[in-house]
């Protein structure tokens, strides 16, 4: 008996509410509670799901996780990834979670963040050229950032130094390397990096080219999708 009365839910009219009772936030529900653990199981069993289901983006409730999907694809033009094993979205990556694709993927989801698939190129190539050049911890953030722009700087103009008379796919006097996209400028920083001949900058560079890979397959997806 006393595991059936701790299942019970009492609807008290507003005003007559115990002090010590645990009332239950979510929106439109007056349900209380005398234990805490039993507010926490019912706000579990009843409104997880229906947070979880809430589209981050317009907060508009959807019945299952496959229309929330289509929903975030055709209404705010969410992509996902060609591969989606080999790239975790933003919330994962930074949550460092396990993925398993899919936008909104089953995790933020279950956290109910915003999803989005974002490429992490720029991050990973920033610390995988510190790491070939240490920074003094004698310097502060922005003595550091100019450290990793010189950098890799160094790599592009190594660039365009051996690899673009071979084959100028860039046109030089218009480059700006403040203003080109992440892609193709890491890209340029990876050829960079792998035609110095060092062993370290070649072992860094094919660990981005992984990276890119991904995210450049990623942005084949987005092309034909908006045909």
């Amino acid at each position: 008996m006393e595991s059936l009365g701790s299942e019970i839910c009492l609807q008290s009219p507003p005003g007559l509410v115990a002090h010590d009772a645990f009332r239950c936030q979510f929106p439109g529900c007056n349900a209380t509670y005398q234990r805490k653990e039993h507010l926490s199981r019912h706000e579990r069993s009843k409104h997880t799901k229906q947070q979880a289901l809430a589209c981050s983006r317009c907060s508009r409730n959807l019945k299952s996780s496959d229309t929330l999907r289509r929903h975030t694809q055709r209404q705010h033009q969410v992509k996902e990834p060609l591969n989606r094993a080999r790239q975790a979205c933003a919330g994962c990556h930074a949550a460092k979670s396990r993925c398993e694709g899919g936008v909104p993927c089953q995790e933020c989801v279950r956290r109910n963040v915003q999803c989005s698939f974002q490429d992490h190129t720029s991050i990973a190539a920033e610390q995988r050229i510190r790491s070939l050049n240490p920074t003094p911890p004698s310097l502060n953030p922005d003595q550091s950032r100019l450290s990793y722009c010189e950098k890799r700087k160094e790599f592009v103009d190594r660039y365009f130094e051996i690899f673009h008379p071979c084959w100028p796919f860039i046109h030089r006097g218009t480059f700006d390397i403040r203003q080109e996209p992440p892609l193709l400028l890491q890209s340029m920083v990876v050829i960079g990096m792998w035609i110095t001949g060092e062993t370290s900058a070649q072992s860094a560079a094919m660990e981005l080219y992984d990276k890119l890979d991904c995210a450049i397959r990623h942005q084949t997806v987005f092309h034909i999708t908006d045909l």
